[in-house]
């Protein structure tokens, strides 16, 4: 994981107060106070030189940490990887498949079949993991939606078209100076209203959930349920597109 942070991949939940090093063997693995050595196969191509620090390339570290951590750390990290460009589904599928018969290797096939770098954040990724236990169908990620009789294109977090349903992950980072840029949190507000208002005009219902939301997510899982199960038209597809997975 210590590499993960070298590659500028967000991570998650995940103790960051030991290094981790990896050495070309096959054992010889410990740990110290500070100090993790891992031992394994480490090929010419699977390492590489980031700011005067020798690590394993992205697609390696990516798929290092799928086979060892839980789902959903490893989906953040994955996906926030694909989002980057740090890395490709190729590149991640071809480690996986030199990493068969490694431990955790089903483990990070089952991540690699899962990323989506569409997902934009950390909360998104996670909204995602957690929506497999929604019972609901898969979203669309990142539809753009044509309002206001077309003179307004959106785009939104998850969509369930047959639903007439949008799910919006809230991490309240539109309110942060760097993201605002000129536009007072006012009119960042106002403006997140107007949007909602035109989506609404649809016909769509629109649940938002926030970080808190993710730690307990029984609340929205039953928002989302009530509106999912109210009776109501489904978007006309000529209101909405998808956009390509990443």
């Amino acid at each position: 994981m210590s590499a993960a942070i070298v590659h500028d991949i967000p991570v998650w939940a995940i103790p960051l107060s030991r290094v981790h090093v990896l050495r070309d063997r096959r054992t010889g693995g410990r740990t110290h106070r500070h100090l993790t050595v891992h031992a394994a196969r480490l090929p010419p191509g699977d390492y590489t030189e980031v700011d005067g620090i020798r690590v394993t390339t992205a697609p390696r570290t990516v798929i290092d940490l799928a086979r060892t951590l839980p789902f959903e750390q490893a989906v953040v990290i994955g996906d926030a990887a694909l989002r980057s460009g740090k890395t490709t589904r190729i590149e991640l599928l071809d480690q996986v498949n030199q990493a068969t018969g490694r431990k955790g290797c089903p483990a990070a096939r089952r991540v690699v079949e899962f990323l989506d770098g569409r997902s934009e954040s950390v909360g998104e990724s996670r909204s995602r993991v957690q929506l497999i236990h929604s019972r609901l169908p898969a979203p669309e990620l990142q539809a753009i939606i044509f309002a206001d009789y077309g003179t307004r294109t959106t785009r939104v977090d998850y969509l369930w078209p047959e639903l007439g349903l949008i799910g919006e992950f809230d991490g309240m980072i539109k309110y942060h100076k760097e993201i605002r840029g000129d536009h007072t949190p006012e009119e960042v507000v106002i403006a997140e209203k107007l949007r909602e208002d035109a989506l609404r005009a649809l016909g769509l219902r629109v649940i938002r959930w926030t970080w808190s939301d993710l730690d307990n997510p029984t609340t929205w899982f039953a928002r989302l349920h009530s509106a999912a199960t109210h009776p109501h038209d489904p978007l006309d597809p000529a209101l909405w597109r998808s956009t390509p997975r990443v």
